[in-house]
């Protein structure tokens, strides 16, 4: 007897199988099932249940399908990875009075990449579709790319929706020296800084690299890159428009070119290849706005980099040991500026406004990593915030000043925050105007009288939102009450491998650290505000401890 033969049953294939959606589909579910949403996993599930006799032609993909699915090449958009957040909870969010203030380099990230800690700090301050419950700003001393590639670095990394609002540059606050933008400006630095300038509002400008190339005889100190005097008759032909104004963005590449020409800048009143009047050193220089005064920074190895501020020391010790006198800054902006710290209450307002925040923000915390910047910076605004609170007891709503030096603390000119904002550029005859003698200059001082500086170099200044809305958001500001500095142990405070999360602190860092490395307006300072609030060992503790301390939960 034989057996019979076994039959091979056909297979049937779903036509869902050959659609090529269906297929893209497949493919990034492995490496990207987190977020696929319930919605989605029921649509798949229903249409893989349908009979095998539905053919490709009579069946109807759902509407909202394909636009479930990626395209080829493309990030799928951010989709629910926790429950939508009910609506008692934002009614709960509205209440919240206090915003943060975030560092990057040393507390996000660490030489680009995302610290462990991180990633679960921020589901603490977002929803489950990546948006702030909280008004968040970062605060970063880097000036070598605009503040949109920064937000968008941020939002892959982070996960999470990163406005370029948020983002304060070390440059951001140079939006507001309209005075400036259109004087013709020598900008140092690397990276797009021709971009960076223009979207500041600086439309004349020209780099270090443009005049070496225009006069390339001087440059000198590299044998290789040297270029033969050419005659006499033939030096003006190419001719550079002449400074007026030096911009100092980030540390150059090549640190001797960028020396030699901003100080030809300097010893020549802007004339560069002509010696300056009279044979003798002009005093005061050009103006000087200057970015980022850290002298270090944090990234992969043991032991801190050099960073703007190291190049900031050398072009003030040559220019003093040439010239015989101190240079002078117009303006110092970055942390630990009072000027940035201004600027980010400024902005922190206005994303409060945004997220439907009912109270003012009282409070603000502070999270960084550098005692010399970040916690040097935050607790000498919070002295300027305990000032100006305490000359509101005695003074109407009509004479508040938002001046650091009407409130008494001494600071140098450069650091200055003015008391009053320019708003000629709103008027139809005085776009982008000087300020008129009855505006006060960045001292404080009626422009026309004031005696630390000449009128021309003084500068009512505006915010950035100020020129968005008329002025009228300074003046309508509700100055916070606190500002608290909250130090990580993630970066420039633990070098040293095996101490991402801040669990070591190696002896070779406490040597660095101890002495005092601020910037050279800021030393008389240093040492008595460069002591945090609080000190943790990362920034998830620093957000669990603002919790704790405004009573904010996660599902809030």
């Amino acid at each position: 007897m034989f057996s019979s033969p076994i039959r091979r049953i056909p297979r049937v294939v779903s036509p869902l199988a050959r659609d090529p959606t269906i297929r893209i589909f497949r493919c990034k579910t492995s490496s990207r099932r987190r977020h696929i949403s319930h919605a989605t996993c029921q649509t798949v599930s229903t249409a893989l249940s349908l009979p095998p006799d539905v053919t490709r032609e009579n069946f109807n993909i759902p509407n909202n399908f394909r636009a479930l699915m990626p395209e080829i090449g493309q990030s799928p958009q951010l989709t629910p990875v926790r429950p939508r957040v009910q609506s008692t909870s934002a009614q709960r969010q509205s209440d919240n009075s206090f915003g943060l203030i975030l560092d990057i380099d040393g507390v996000i990230l660490r030489g680009g990449k995302l610290l462990p800690s991180a990633a679960e700090a921020f589901l603490k301050l977002t929803d489950g579709y990546g948006n702030f419950r909280v008004p968040v700003v970062f605060a970063t001393n880097a000036g070598n790319c605009l503040r949109q590639t920064k937000a968008d670095r941020l939002s892959m990394l982070l996960n999470i929706k990163v406005r370029p609002e948020q983002v304060i540059m070390s440059h951001s606050p140079l939006r507001m020296f309209t005075p400036f933008h259109d004087r013709r400006c020598l900008i140092s630095g690397q990276g797009p800084i021709h971009e960076i300038a223009n979207f500041l509002g600086f439309t004349n400008t020209v780099s270090v690299d443009e005049v070496r190339d225009t006069y390339p005889w001087l440059d000198r100190v590299d044998h290789m890159r040297r270029v033969t005097l050419p005659p006499s008759n033939q030096r003006h032909h190419n001719s550079v428009q002449p400074i007026e104004t030096v911009v100092l963005f980030g540390e150059p590449v090549r640190w001797e070119t960028s020396l030699q020409l901003v100080l030809d800048a300097l010893l020549s009143h802007g004339h560069m290849i002509s010696p300056p009047p009279g044979n003798t050193i002009p005093y005061p220089h050009i103006p000087v706005l200057a970015c980022n005064m850290d002298l270090l920074w944090m990234a992969e190895a043991c032991i801190p980099r050099l960073g703007h501020g190291s190049f900031m020391v050398c072009l003030e010790a040559l220019y003093k040991k040439i010239s015989g006198h101190e240079l002078q800054y117009t303006a110092l902006v970055g942390k630990p500026s009072e000027l940035t710290y201004y600027h980010c209450e400024i902005m922190l307002a206005q994303e409060a406004k945004r997220l439907g925040l009912k109270t003012p923000l009282k409070t603000l915390y502070s999270i960084g990593d550098n005692k010399d910047t970040d916690i040097c910076g935050s607790n000498l605004y919070n002295r300027f915030l305990a000032a100006h609170r305490r000359s509101h007891t005695t003074e109407t709503d009509s004479s508040r000043e938002r001046n650091i030096e009407s409130l008494g603390t001494g600071v140098p000119s450069a650091r200055d925050i003015p008391s009053r904002i320019d708003r000629s550029k709103h008027t139809a005859s005085g776009a982008n105007s000087y300020p008129s003698e009855n505006t006060n200059c960045i001292h404080g001082n009626h422009g026309a009288t004031c005696s630390q500086c000449s009128h021309s170099d003084c500068v009512s200044i505006q915010t950035d939102d100020e020129q968005q809305s008329g002025g009228d958001l300074l003046h309508s500001l509700q100055c916070a009450d606190r500002l608290h500095s909250i130090l990580v142990r993630t970066g420039i405070h633990t070098a040293g491998s095996g101490c991402d999360d801040g669990q070591q602190q190696t002896s070779a860092t406490d040597a660095f650290l101890s002495l005092l490395h601020s910037h050279r307006d800021f030393l008389a300072d240093a040492d008595a505000y460069r002591e945090p609030n609080y000190e943790v060992n990362n920034i998830l503790q620093a957000v669990e401890l603002i919790s704790r301390l405004e009573g904010y939960s996660e599902g809030q």
